[in-house]
């Protein structure tokens, strides 16, 4: 039996980390400033009008700024450790090493300036998705994947049931006729779904930034167990 590994102390990824960061650019500022503000006027009213010293208020002002850049800087990698859900295509890579059969996550985020966009291009954030052409390369991966003569893969995942069901009818229309793509509820929850693991390999459906590592980590041990294989994962 083969077993899935499950990487629970994946490395955080250093340059998303980075890029979440900068693209709290808004925030930063702000913080920088109130802080910047708020310690040059303490060191302001702790001077007497006689040992006024304007370079020892820069001083505070410059170190306000500084602690202001920083708090939001642990702000955002405590955020991304202890969020425990998908946010990106290298997280399942990175803890299960599972291909990406595709992603169609598309972010609803307001239109900002070009530093914004491109921050959004380097995270990977895509504001627009033709559905049907990334359906149809779906299909043309699990066709490729599905190299030992499997007649039916089953799709599950923590995702919404609706949203895989749509993908699966999709993606299904550019099968062949020999190759059934079938959608089964959450095994883990669901006794009849657990039981059908035995006849097929899977393919996982994850929701960005609302499946948890915690729930998509049952449905791969159960995978195991059963000796079948997780093929892949559609982003959703």
């Amino acid at each position: 039996m083969e077993c899935q590994t499950i990487h629970a102390d994946a490395d955080i990824d250093l340059a998303r980390v980075i890029f979440l960061y900068l693209k709290k650019w808004r925030s930063v500022l702000a913080t920088m400033a109130v802080f910047a503000v708020v310690l040059g006027v303490y060191k302001g009213v702790a001077q007497t009008a006689t040992e006024f010293n304007l370079k020892e208020i820069m001083v505070f002002c410059v170190l306000g700024a500084v602690m202001g850049a920083f708090l939001v800087a642990c702000w955002v990698l405590t955020k991304e450790i202890l969020s425990g859900k998908i946010a990106c295509p290298a997280d399942v890579k990175g803890r299960y090493g599972l291909f990406i059969v595709g992603n169609i996550h598309v972010w609803q985020e307001k239109k900002g300036t070009r530093l914004d966009r491109w921050l959004n291009r380097c995270l990977g954030h895509r504001t627009k998705v033709n559905t049907e052409e990334a359906c149809r390369l779906m299909a043309a991966k699990i066709r490729l994947i599905c190299h030992n003569g499997e007649k039916e893969v089953l799709l599950c995942g923590t995702a919404d049931q609706k949203k895989i069901q749509e993908v699966c009818d999709t993606v299904g229309k550019y099968l062949p006729a020999d190759l059934k793509l079938q959608v089964i509820a959450n095994p883990a929850y669901h006794a009849e779904a657990a039981q059908m693991l035995q006849t097929a390999d899977v393919i996982l459906a994850e929701e960005i930034d609302r499946s948890t590592f915690r729930e998509t980590d049952k449905i791969v041990e159960l995978v195991s167990v059963s000796g079948r294989k997780v093929l892949g994962c559609i982003l959703l």
